[in-house]
């Protein structure tokens, strides 16, 4: 009877905290994978108990994962972890440039250690002039354009109330990892992924970039709302909110015909 799991079998490291790294693991751990958490002895995720969040982020990014305290600044630490690359496919590191340099953690010391591993680094801006920059998801909101479609016209910008640049660089991942394991069984070679989140957020504003390209226009906050229908938003009610989406003459027609 086949596995009702596409990744049984599939042994993820996750060096991860906050969210981008620990979703990409959580991702992986939902379609089966094995995924081991390696966390700071002392310490542990950042995102552990954050205040008034409490645990609930963690718990929620987190579930499904074993868990396990590794030093990886201590060289009998870093050789456990080495051994765990021997028996592992897939390694995320969402760890800043720096900190990861300076743990020895690359993908030509892990593929020494298993030429068939596949690497994942997630980073705030890749490689390039901005690349020891730290990053957080409201400033890459800001820096990509995302805050500025979101909130009130004209001008009263906001960021988005989860964190979705994050997610994007979580997803961007799994899809690295999987076509890396698919080329992987076709040519039982090890792969180098990288993922930047500002890549992420930037893939997000591309027809707002190709309207801006074309027309030359600012695209305002949107609030509830686009510009290219109406009535398109949220309104108020007598006993809630109702969300119209009215996006052709075909719907219209529909809408006010009793």
């Amino acid at each position: 009877m086949p596995s009702k799991h596409i990744l049984d079998g599939i042994r993820v490291l996750e060096i991860g905290h906050a969210v981008a790294g620990p979703a990409a693991g959580l991702i992986l751990s939902d379609l089966g994978a094995e995924v081991i958490k390696i966390e700071k002895p002392g310490e542990g995720d950042l995102f552990r108990n954050l205040p008034k969040m409490g645990q609930s982020i963690f718990m929620a990014i987190n579930r499904g994962k074993r868990s396990i305290s590794l030093d990886l600044r201590d060289s009998e630490g870093f050789k456990l972890f080495l051994k765990l690359v021997r028996i592992s496919d897939v390694v995320i590191d969402n760890l800043e440039p720096e900190a990861s340099r300076k743990l020895g953690v690359n993908y030509d010391v892990l593929a020494n250690e298993n030429p068939m591993i596949i690497y994942c680094k997630i980073t705030g801006f890749g490689e390039g002039p901005y690349s020891e920059l730290p990053a957080y998801d409201p400033m890459l909101q800001a820096i990509s354009g995302i805050m500025s479609v979101t909130g009130i016209p004209p001008d009263n910008y906001v960021r988005s109330g989860i964190s979705l640049v994050d997610m994007a660089g979580a997803f961007n991942c799994v899809i690295g990892v999987l076509v890396a394991l698919y080329r992987r069984v076709l040519t039982g070679k090890g792969a180098y992924i990288e993922v930047s989140l500002f890549d992420s957020a930037v893939y997000y504003m591309n027809y707002w970039i190709s309207y801006y390209d074309l027309y030359k226009k600012i695209p305002e906050p949107l609030g509830s709302s686009h510009i290219f229908a109406s009535p398109y938003g949220l309104f108020k009610t007598y006993d809630g909110f109702i969300y119209l989406s009215v996006v052709s003459d075909e719907h219209w027609q529909g809408f006010v015909k009793p």
